[in-house]
Parts: structure tokens; C-alpha cells; sequence
């Protein structure tokens, strides 16, 4: 029984080992691209593309960005990228908007995940669809919706104060609704902020 363990020693081998890791994930007919041109794209499947990074500094959001765009108008394909460096604060935040999922591996080609995309592609491989993902990362949080809609609420409520004569009761109520939608939309943005950074 064969138990060397292969070490990632080239940029070709970390593609490889992406594309190896990428069939695990569920995406079954992942293949690295070879040395053509392949616009920034080192991996493909027929529902997912991918990066992958083997050496240098942090990865930052303008690589991100890059892969991005080299999608192009294939929004049904998930996006992933995979580094042995890290990426920055400002990177994960960029793949949390547009639905990238973030690895990094090491020398042996395991990966760790660095976004909730990515960790939920890592314990439920099968369950995930690029039009979910991307769908779920722009989604704003429920707590804003309703911040949102108690605030609107309020201004239909002053609107007609103009039709009619407002008791104090009526003032009251209109100004615990735009007290409580606003603390609401709020809690919800700064939690979001928060969700994003802590990572």
C-alpha cells in the first residue's frame, strides 16, 4: 500500500488539485484548463468556474473582481477561488456580495474554507446551486425588510394627517412606528456589517 503523500510544487498542481477538489464538491466534470488562454479561468465545469492562486502575497478583491468579470454573462455557473495565502478583509467581503466561494489549501491540497458559501460547499456539497447562492448573497436581512416597510408605514400615516385632524393619540402611535422601523433597519444593517467583518 502506496502512502506518500504528494506535495503541491507547481502552479499546474494546485490547478490540478483544485479541479480534483472541486469533483468532490460536487461538481463532477471539473477539469483545470491547461496553459491556453483561458481568461483568468483555471478551472472549469460545466456549472462552476474557478481561480486558482498558488503563490505570492494575500489574496486581495481585485483578483476576486477579475474573476468576476470573467464569467461574463454566465450567472448559472458558481464561482470559486483557491489560494495558499489568505485573502483580505475587503476580499471576503467582495465574495460575500457576489456569491464567491473562498478556499485555501495546503501543501498537501487540503482546503480550508474561508466564507459561509464556501464552508456550506464543504459540509453539504450536493445541496447548493448557483442561482441559490447568488440569489442568497444579495438578499438583504429580514430585520431591514421590516425596518423598511414599519418606516413606510409611518409616512402613509403622516400623509393623511394633511386629509385629517390627528388626535394626540394618532401622533403618538405615528411616532413610535417611525421610532421602532428605524431601530429595526438599524440593528439589521449593523449586524450584517458586523457578519461580514468579523470573519
Amino acid at each position: 500500500m502506496n502512502t506518500e503523500v504528494k506535495f503541491i510544487t507547481t502552479a499546474r498542481a494546485a490547478e490540478e488539485n483544485a479541479a480534483a477538489r472541486m469533483r468532490e464538491l460536487g461538481f463532477v466534470d471539473a477539469r483545470a484548463t491547461g496553459h491556453g488562454p483561458d481568461g483568468g479561468i483555471d478551472v472549469r465545469a460545466s456549472n462552476a468556474l474557478a481561480q486558482v492562486k498558488w503563490k505570492g502575497a494575500q489574496t486581495g478583491r481585485p483578483e476576486l473582481q477579475n474573476l468576476y468579470g470573467a464569467r461574463g454573462l454566465h450567472h448559472d455557473k458558481q464561482l470559486l477561488f483557491f489560494t495558499a495565502s489568505g485573502y483580505s478583509k475587503d476580499a471576503i467581503y467582495y465574495a460575500n456580495m457576489v456569491g464567491i466561494a473562498l478556499f485555501t489549501y495546503d501543501p498537501t491540497g487540503a482546503l480550508t474554507s474561508h466564507n459561509d458559501l464556501a464552508r456550506r460547499m464543504l459540509h453539504r456539497p450536493d445541496s447548493l446551486s448557483p442561482a441559490t447562492t447568488s440569489s442568497t448573497a444579495s438578499r438583504p436581512p429580514l430585520s431591514t425588510l421590516v425596518g423598511w416597510t414599519i418606516a413606510l408605514l409611518y409616512c402613509i400615516w403622516r400623509a393623511t394627517d394633511n386629509l385629517n385632524n390627528p388626535s394626540e393619540i394618532q401622533d403618538s402611535i405615528a411616532g413610535a412606528l417611525f421610532v421602532v422601523g428605524t431601530a429595526v433597519c438599524a440593528i439589521g444593517l449593523i449586524y450584517q456589517v458586523f457578519r461580514r467583518y468579523r470573519k
